[in-house]
């Protein structure tokens, strides 16, 4: 999470999606002029605006569990910062739902300390296990108030560079986005499986339930493995001429 008083936006962290990557880009906005950006820091307030605590490789400020925390949702800021809810533009990451989900598990793997599986089908298995038990959780607590968008612009994972550059060119301010920060790059433990590889019929009705917020939104809605859970009417009232897609950028401009 990231407030900018200076430049007057509000970034809403997501979960896998390059949101540290894009917070990292975006910190130095927020912060007086001498600020280090690392992967990992404390929460960090002053004029300039608020850096929510990211643990980066480790996380010992959890133990004291800072107001003002990486994730945080979308009711949580709109209460202690009123104001500047009502007048920041506030945007987002999202990303293809199962392409998140895969990343996710592969994580929380990681972090646990399992060892790194040896097939396509044993993460197949593992991740079966994982989304049936509850793993995926959704982030629509962070991006929804009110059964409605909180957020003005979104930076698709697919997308990125250049919907940095269009949304840092909206809040006047400049981000190298040929440099951009990489963090947490889980791509080797996938021993190359696509999403095809890996999600069944019953593992796709989890993930398009736990993100049915973005797809709502107007993202990902042309995605095959999307349609083929929208055609069997599983996900209840999500259908593309129901959906309430946010205005384009230049219609919030």
């Amino acid at each position: 999470m990231l407030v900018s008083h200076t430049h007057k936006f509000i970034f809403l962290k997501t979960h896998k999606t390059a949101s540290t990557s894009v917070a990292m880009a975006f910190e130095p906005f927020c912060t007086p002029d001498e600020h280090v950006v690392a992967m990992g820091t404390p929460a960090i307030l002053s004029a300039f605006g608020i850096v929510g605590a990211r643990d980066g490789e480790n996380r010992k400020w959890r133990k004291n569990e800072p107001i003002w925390k990486g994730h945080m949702t979308a009711e949580e800021l709109s209460r202690r910062l009123p104001i500047e809810w009502s007048k920041y533009l506030k945007f987002t990451c999202v990303r293809n739902p199962f392409d998140r989900a895969l990343s996710k598990f592969l994580f929380r793997m990681r972090n646990s300390g399992a060892a790194r599986f040896a097939s396509v089908d044993a993460i197949r298995e593992g991740l079966s296990r994982w989304l049936h038990g509850g793993g995926l959780k959704s982030d629509s607590r962070i991006t929804m108030l009110n059964g409605e968008a909180a957020f003005d612009e979104v930076i698709r994972f697919e997308n990125l560079k250049d919907d940095i550059g269009r949304i840092a060119k909206r809040v006047g301010v400049e981000v190298d986005t040929d440099n951009l920060p990489h963090a947490r790059n889980n791509a080797a433990s996938r021993l190359g499986c696509s999403v095809d590889d890996v999600f069944d019929r019953h593992m796709r009705e989890i993930v398009v339930t736990a993100d049915r917020w973005v797809i709502e939104a107007g993202f990902y809605q042309d995605d095959p493995m999307v349609q083929s859970i929208i055609a069997s009417d599983c996900i209840a009232h999500l259908d593309r001429s129901e959906t309430r897609a946010i205005p384009d950028h230049e219609a919030r401009s």
